[in-house]
């Protein structure tokens, strides 16, 4: 193997942050799309390249493997315009891509999952409710913060809007009204302004 692998489950956002800046980038990475709800990630030979079986995965070519989606995008933009060297501009990158993981992959995303495949008469009404009020306050401080800033980190795009960018713009179908955070409307659209920027669908 010459070129780094990314295992990519093409329906997960935190799969599509990764694909999204190896495009945006340009870099020479393979892709190898495994179906996550069939279980592929679930079998012996997977859980030895990650004891999380979990996807995305990036492979180097010596072998060694990073798991989690905002790890994988720390490694990949490190020296590009996305990251950046000084160690108050990464803290804040890292500050939001932690939020994205905490607030938004767990509550937007899980209520997206539950939605999409989890039958209506399994669904637990009550915490889906509790998960969608704490998903609505996330995406307030999300827009609160784009009252006063185009993006989220170092006034400027970077690794953390690519985080963010994932679930927050398809929390629509997950049932948030996205028309109540406008500032969110409109930094969406500057991401998707980016060159060579893909969407969701292109898998």
């Amino acid at each position: 193997m010459t070129s780094p692998k990314l295992y990519d489950f093409p329906e997960s956002g935190n799969s599509y942050k990764v694909r999204l800046l190896i495009n945006l980038l340009n870099l020479p990475v393979d892709i190898e799309k495994m179906d996550a709800l069939a279980g592929a990630c679930r079998t012996e030979d997977f859980k030895k390249k990650n004891v999380d079986q979990r996807l995305p995965l990036l492979e180097l070519p010596d072998g060694t493997r990073i798991a989690e989606s905002n790890a994988i995008l720390h490694y990949l933009a490190r020296g590009s315009d996305l990251a950046s060297d000084d160690p108050v501009d990464e803290a804040q990158i890292l500050r939001w891509m932690f939020f994205e993981q905490n607030q938004i992959e767990s509550k937007v995303a899980e209520v997206r999952f539950i939605y999409h495949y989890v039958p209506i008469e399994k669904q637990n009404k009550p915490f889906l409710e509790e998960l969608a009020n704490r998903a609505n306050r996330a995406l307030q401080v999300m827009d609160d913060h784009l009252e006063k800033n185009d993006f989220f980190a170092c006034n400027r795009f970077t690794i953390a809007d690519i985080a963010l960018y994932a679930y927050t713009h398809v929390a629509g179908e997950a049932g948030f009204e996205l028309s109540h955070f406008p500032n969110i409307q409109t930094w969406i659209k500057r991401v998707e302004e980016r060159e060579r920027f893909i969407p969701f669908t292109e898998r």
